[in-house]
């Protein structure tokens, strides 16, 4: 141990080095209780140990020696714990975990502090046999991958494990032993004293999992921050120079009440500029990838003014690589958009993650589909924004009328969250969810709420994953249609919450209105067949233009009428056909583009990352 600690930092050149574990989080933690023992369970090869205190550690060296090492030395030398590793097994994965401890670099200046700062909390790092056997670190990193993996972890094979740390440190570390390839072997070695400028993020993810672990804070909070620290790292301000560059990451991103950002700090657009310009927007823009902020302004040179008009009552956008489904969040009046939706070229699609929405899982639950799809000039807005070249490529314009349904649902949540009528009103000291706004979605409600009971129950098993009743297991297409014609609804979806009904019904009419796009909505049977086909979902029921429907055009007038209330749209509203049937008895795309039934092929990659054919367009949002 001694030729280890006295060798420590050859770590920086030697790639290898026999034998030892170290343990920090802002520097090295003296006195922290360690444990090894196998990942998958079995006895501790080390409970109890310790890393070294500072005297112990002075104590190995020569009198005076000490005294003449460097700080960087001092540092590097501290926090080292003695591991068994002749019962170390290469292949087999183990769970180091710290506890305690002294923290002697706590304000992160390269030099030794006077005394350690106490650390409460526990952090962790899964590393195989082998690994242990040389040098390795406990980081705050190590216990963000090990958060990231964690929630698989039950599922995963050794092999799969291997892929998951090797992807995770990819997101968040860059090649430390320079030998090309960026893998779990990169992270092992990561050092906060050395390698700060290999972690590939801003400082503030690395600051927010110490804390956590320092404070002994909740371990949803540990577990948050530590996969946003992975998932997030890669992510960065469209435009570096711009006003928020460096309030953005850190505003868009809260755990806990310390992180949020007020109101005075991250402003609303419309709170300083009357109308927004798309470059005012690209200002409130991050990224995981350059591609996107150039695909995502081109989209927005293109929209109508009245998605820029509805990005007033946002505070920022996110789009990145990991972002499935798109959501938006009151806490922060935030967006954060799936990049499925802004790609145009097949790299950039290989860029970015193909796991499912969540929610696809659930679909299984129940014995009908629904299914939607925006029509206009004859072809569904989702099919034809997949049609692509011979490259694999599209154009800006397929995409258009695509993303702006996106768009116009989730700058719905935005205004209905912060009207632009509150801006005067507002109260800066406050983050966006402190202030005391009534939400328009609950006044809908309360005028006009929904009433279908079965409905309510279908759309907690779909949306958000509840145990199906024997009744929800079995109704059919033909019930659910008929529940839904006698409510007052345009979507399925409205029924899951009463903010998602709100944005529903502006989403349809402002599809209508800028594009002269169609709103399809039917129940069919769920097919059983493993190779689907589009006319294997035959209409049971099925409604296009809902939105006109007496009951329905009601409510969207009142939301109208409170989200814009210097805008008249009924002459709008009225030149939108009237709501008609689609024929029962016919497959979903025989209806559309007549016989002989139109099979579209399966995508390579499915709408929402998952492969199903490009004409199921399911109303996850």
């Amino acid at each position: 141990m001694l030729r280890c600690l006295r060798r420590f930092f050859f770590l920086l050149t030697i790639p290898v080095f026999q034998g030892c574990l170290y343990v920090e989080l802002y520097g090295p933690v003296t006195g922290a209780q360690v444990t090894i023992a196998p990942l998958r369970g079995g006895v501790p090869l080390l409970e109890n140990g310790r890393s070294r205190s500072l005297t112990s550690t002075q104590i190995l060296f020569a009198e005076g020696q000490w005294e003449g090492f460097s700080d960087f030395e001092r540092l590097a030398l501290m926090g080292a714990v003695d591991v068994p590793k002749d019962q170390f097994d290469d292949d087999t994965y183990y769970l180091v975990t710290a506890r305690g401890g002294l923290d002697w670099d706590y304000d992160q200046d390269g030099v030794l502090d006077n005394r350690g700062e106490e650390v409460l909390g526990d952090w962790h790092g899964i590393f195989t046999g082998a690994q242990l056997k040389r040098v390795t670190r406990l980081s705050v990193l190590s216990e963000a991958v090990y958060q990231e993996v964690l929630p698989d972890l039950e599922n995963l094979d050794d092999a799969e494990l291997a892929r998951a740390l090797d992807e995770a440190t990819q997101r968040s570390v860059s090649d430390l032993d320079t030998d090309g390839v960026v893998n779990h072997s990169d992270l092992v070695r990561w050092s906060t004293i050395a390698h700060k400028d290999n972690f590939r993020g801003a400082a503030f993810w690395a600051d927010r999992l110490r804390r956590d672990v320092e404070l002994d804070l909740d371990d949803e909070v540990t577990a948050i921050d530590g996969m946003q620290l992975v998932e997030r790292a890669s992510w960065f301000p469209a435009r570096p120079d711009g006003p928020y560059a460096d309030l953005l990451l850190p505003c868009m991103s809260p755990v806990v009440f310390p992180d949020l950002c007020s109101m005075a700090e991250m402003p609303l657009l419309g709170q300083q500029i009357s109308q927004a310009s798309v470059e005012d927007v690209m200002n409130r823009v991050v990224v995981s990838h350059p591609w996107m902020s150039v695909r995502f302004k081109a989209l927005l040179e293109r929209m109508p003014p009245m998605v820029l008009t509805m990005m007033q009552s946002l505070t920022s956008i996110a789009i990145g690589d990991t972002i499935r489904p798109s959501y938006f969040t009151s806490f922060t009046n935030s967006m954060y958009l799936d990049a499925d939706f802004v790609w145009l070229r097949a790299e950039e699609l290989a860029s970015i993650s193909q796991e499912a929405d969540f929610r696809s899982e659930f679909r299984s639950s129940v014995v009908f589909s629904s299914l939607w799809r925006y029509v206009l000039d004859g072809d569904s807005v989702g099919r034809s924004a997949y049609d692509v070249d011979a490259n694999g490529n599209r154009t800006v314009d397929q995409l258009v009328p695509f993303t702006a349904s996106l768009l116009f649902h989730e700058l719905a949540h935005a205004n209905d969250a912060i009207p632009s009528r509150e801006f005067g009103s507002l109260d800066i000291s406050l983050a966006p969810f402190q202030q005391n706004i009534p939400r328009i979605a609950e006044e809908l409600t309360e005028a006009s709420p929904l009433l279908s009971p079965e409905l309510f129950g279908v759309a907690g098993v779909l949306f958000f994953g509840d145990t199906p009743t024997e009744a929800q297991s079995s109704y059919t297409a033909q019930q659910i249609g008929s529940f839904f014609e006698s409510d007052r609804s345009n979507d399925l979806y409205s029924f899951s919450t009463q903010f998602e009904d709100l944005a529903m019904l502006i989403e349809e009419f402002m599809m209508a209105v800028y594009f002269g796009a169609e709103r399809d909505l039917a129940f069919t049977p769920l097919p059983t067949t493993d190779d689907l086909r589009c006319d294997d979902y035959v209409i049971s029921w099925g409604e296009r233009n809902r939105i006109t429907t007496p009951a329905v055009r009601e409510r969207l007038e009142f939301v109208l009428a409170r989200l814009f209330p210097d805008q008249d749209f009924s002459t709008l509203i009225d030149a939108i056909p009237d709501t008609t049937d689609l024929p029962s008895g016919l497959g979903w795309c025989e209806y559309l583009y007549g016989p002989p039934a139109f099979f579209a092929p399966l995508r390579k990659t499915g709408l929402r990352g998952y492969q199903e054919p490009m004409w199921l367009e399911q109303p996850f949002r």
